[in-house]
């Protein structure tokens, strides 16, 4: 029997498989985000000039999003991962009380987490979409981990950012587990709130109240 070498690198060679409404496969966290961005590309968007950015390492220390920042200096940003959902009963069967997202229940809007504080104007808009356009959406609760939002708000003069994630389970693992439902709503989250983004959006209110 040949011997691996050792040092030798190596992965889980996971199928993708998309059946019954729901997705599983290695990496979803971000390869969901990353389809959501090429399908929002596909378009244009009323008075919004959209740039779309593909980070690297942002899992080490969201090291690839501050220096894009830096680079294209945008108005605001929207933020698109995936985040964990840990809502697995109990072994009692009762539900879990420290969920904080869960599948099937839409795309997950942070309000804050262990890097951010997202900009009220933003959630609230997203708020406003999702009300108009019947999308079922969540609240991450607070806690730890974060996205590239916590490099981006902070960079320049501050950068209003918002994450919007699609909830998965294992998502660290060999295979991830996702809903169509919850990723399509991020997608269709994401268009209403860039169709009816303007600068009013951002004027004559504060951003902290």
């Amino acid at each position: 029997m040949a011997r691996v070498p050792l040092g030798t690198l190596g992965t889980v060679a996971t199928p993708f498989e998309g059946t019954e409404g729901v997705l599983r496969g290695k990496a979803l966290d971000d390869r969901l985000g990353v389809a959501t961005l090429l399908g929002l590309l596909t378009q244009t968007y009323e008075g919004v000039d959209l740039y779309g950015v593909f980070t690297t390492q942002e899992e080490v220390g969201l090291r690839g999003a501050g220096p894009a920042a830096h680079r294209l200096a945008p108005d605001m940003a929207i933020v698109l991962d995936c985040t964990p959902a840990r809502d697995i009963p109990l072994v009692t069967g009762e539900e879990n009380p420290l969920y904080n997202t869960r599948l099937g229940e839409g795309p997950a809007i942070y309000s804050v987490d262990a890097c951010t504080v997202s900009d009220p104007r933003l959630i609230r808009l997203a708020e406003s979409v999702a009300g108009q356009m019947a999308i079922r959406v969540q609240y991450r609760q607070p806690g730890g981990g974060s996205t590239d939002a916590g490099a981006i708000h902070r960079s320049l003069t501050g950068i209003p950012s918002l994450s919007i994630s699609v909830p998965g389970r294992n998502l660290h693992g060999g295979i991830s587990t996702a809903r169509v439902s919850d990723w399509r709503g991020q997608r269709s989250l994401v268009q209403g709130m860039l169709a009816q983004l303007s600068p009013a959006t951002f004027s004559g209110v504060s951003a902290h109240r």
